[in-house]
């Protein structure tokens, strides 16, 4: 019963630090990145979470 809910949203985050990754990383550090997103899945979208994007939506959210 909640595994689908719970599944779409997993693959929605997945796809949406995925996406971004891709848009704000440049050179060896996207491919890093990209590999660290792609290749353990769920430990590399935490770490990827945690480490890039909640610091900068953080940085943002201050600088406004």
């Amino acid at each position: 019963m909640f595994a689908v809910p719970i599944g779409i949203a997993g693959s929605v985050f997945w796809w949406r630090m995925l996406m971004d990754c891709l848009s704000n990383e440049h050179g060896a550090r996207k491919l890093f990145w990209f590999l660290v997103l792609t290749v353990p899945n769920f430990a590399g979208l935490m770490v990827y979470y945690f480490v890039k994007w909640r610091p900068k939506r953080r940085a943002e959210l201050f600088l406004t």
